[in-house]
């Protein structure tokens, strides 16, 4: 990650390093960053779905029966009309990284085993009891 120099100060004291803000993706009147887990809904629709916001206008979920958690361009997640809410906004890219991480440990598992719903919550850190 790059950071922002602010330069030294009067006492010549070290550079302080300041991260840069996330990228932030517009979605309408939406804005998501990294890290951010939502919920989209198409219209007329009762089937709410969750993702998690990666970087560079990448999502990562369970698309459906069959298929297994990974990557997919935002644009293919959210068709347009789709009604869209984050759920786990992001608050810093500490909060982002620890986010990502369990995602990566998950890349590949099939949805019989997490549906979107798991996926995110164990994204965010939600552990469910055992039934």
């Amino acid at each position: 990650m790059a950071y922002i120099s602010t330069g030294t100060n009067e006492y010549g004291m070290p550079d302080v390093r300041i991260p840069p803000p996330l990228p932030a993706y517009r979605i309408g009147t939406l804005t998501l960053r990294p890290g951010d887990v939502c919920t989209r809904q198409l219209r007329g629709s009762l089937v709410i779905h969750s993702f998690f916001v990666d970087f560079d206008g990448w999502g990562r979920h369970s698309p459906g029966p069959g298929e297994k958690f990974g990557f997919e361009r935002l644009e293919n997640i959210l068709p347009p009309g789709s009604l869209v809410r984050a759920v786990y906004p992001t608050r810093s890219w500490e909060e982002t990284n620890q986010r990502r991480e369990p995602a990566d440990r998950i890349m590949g598992v099939p949805w019989w085993n997490m549906i979107c719903y798991d996926t995110t919550d164990f994204i965010v850190g939600i552990r469910k009891p055992l039934m």
